[in-house]
């Protein structure tokens, strides 16, 4: 669930689009009217007012942008085809960063001025689903993962911490 600048409460379905409501009315919008599938995770309004929101089953999954008037997914473009972007982040520069699970491997992904870039455990990802994004003030990526401890991105590499560290 989340509440865009306007008033109006998103909320994700597991099986049956997202649905809006203006506080008198519900929409509800499916891969039928253009969302890559009908599980929804989550969802962030953007700076600019853009919707992002995530999708998956109904035969697709990715990251999606609604503009107020049509969605554009980025499903299977820039190699990303699987991807499911739960959770979101706009960091402070206007990148826009998803957690996500690429074919059943965790990776990162990137939306930077157009283009999207996907970091995987070849770049030092760990392995396990993605659970929560944060920017610190230092401006490092901080990643909470499912299993594989915490994860920070300094912008040229990624470095893992698990209990070894003393993480809990």
């Amino acid at each position: 669930i989340f509440e865009d600048r306007d008033g109006i409460l998103w909320f994700g379905t597991w099986e049956d689009g997202i649905s809006a409501y203006d506080r008198s009315t519900f929409s509800t919008y499916t891969a039928a009217d253009g969302l890559p599938g009908d599980v929804h995770l989550g969802g962030l309004e953007t700076r600019d007012g853009a919707l992002w929101l995530d999708s998956q089953g109904g035969g697709g999954a990715g990251a999606t942008r609604y503009d107020g008037s049509s969605f554009a997914s980025f499903k299977g473009q820039a190699g990303v085809a699987g991807l499911v972007s739960a959770p979101l982040l706009e960091d402070g520069d206007g990148t826009l960063w998803f957690g996500a699970d690429y074919y059943h491997h965790a990776s990162i992904a990137r939306y930077r001025h157009g283009r999207l870039a996907l970091f995987t455990a070849a770049d030092g990802v760990p392995e396990g689903a993605m659970r929560s994004l944060v920017r610190d003030r230092q401006g490092h990526l901080w990643i909470a993962t499912w299993g594989a401890g915490i994860c920070r991105f300094d912008g040229r590499r990624f470095t893992t911490y698990t209990s070894v560290d003393g993480l809990a």
